[in-house]
């Protein structure tokens, strides 16, 4: 599989190495990983508001990170009042 994604991805012009590869089985997954990994980071994410889902906002809460919400209009997030 990662062969064939590999392959799918040089026809589009995108070179990615196999250990640069991650197949995952989910978005939710990804999510997870990323927090998981920049956890150690962060001490402030800002997200859009509403955002993706409630699970999460409480994963990077699991993590001590503070959330900042920001509005959205008609051309996108607005990160100031």
């Amino acid at each position: 599989m990662r062969a064939a994604v590999i392959k799918h991805l040089e026809k589009r012009q995108v070179i990615v190495r196999d250990s640069e590869l991650m197949i995952l089985s989910g978005s939710q997954q990804g999510i997870d990983l990323m927090i998981t990994y920049f956890s150690t980071l962060m001490i402030l994410v800002v997200t859009e508001n509403p955002t993706y889902f409630y699970r999460f906002i409480s994963n990077f809460k699991s993590r001590q990170a503070d959330i900042v919400g920001c509005s959205l209009d008609d051309e996108g997030t607005r990160l100031m009042s």
